[in-house]
């Protein structure tokens, strides 16, 4: 994946290199560098990690993000190494590790309870539902699959079919 689509979110500014290098992994720890990664150099409580920005490109960092104040630890940094400075590297780590993984987050479906009583009792029917809609998917599924004529039947007849469901749904939750 390349480094411009890893930090379209992230405001920075381009020291030296380009963009348009391909980035094979991203870490904050040097010692985890695989040839061609990105390494985001990270001030820590106990380390920073602007002091291990060399040992990153001994590993194979082609790419470095660093925090802004910490130019210092780029006086024997190659120039064909691509640099970004940004205000936050802990920012940068999150943004390019979501773009680098298909942003995960995005295809999370989360279902939010409150209040002060029956939060329990909502999460244990919500969760009954939820296993009995995945078990008719399932189900469905293979029926479909065992089926060719009741495939080319749905996709003919999908509203009706869709009602129907939704009907036999219903039954199956009044039973619960």
């Amino acid at each position: 994946m390349r480094l411009q689509e890893l930090v379209t979110k992230l405001d920075y500014s381009l020291m030296s290199g380009s963009v348009d290098t391909e980035v094979t992994g991203i870490t904050p720890d040097s010692r985890a560098v695989v040839p061609g990664g990105l390494f985001i150099a990270i001030k820590g409580a106990m380390s920073d990690g602007h002091q291990y920005v060399k040992s990153a490109i001994e590993n194979g960092a082609s790419s470095i993000i660093i925090q802004d104040g910490f130019e210092a630890c780029l006086e024997d940094v190659p120039e064909d190494i691509t640099v970004l400075k940004t205000n936050d590297t802990r920012l940068a780590l999150a943004y390019a590790s979501a773009s680098f993984y298909g942003n995960p987050a995005d295809k999370l479906f989360t279902i939010g309870i409150t209040g002060t009583k029956g939060k329990t009792t909502t999460t244990y029917m919500i969760k009954s539902v939820l296993e009995l809609r995945l078990d008719l998917l399932v189900q469905l599924r293979r029926l479909l699959v065992i089926h060719p004529f009741l495939q080319r039947t749905l996709l003919l007849n999908q509203l009706r079919f869709m009602k129907a469901l939704l009907r036999w749904l219903k039954q199956d939750a009044r039973q619960l």
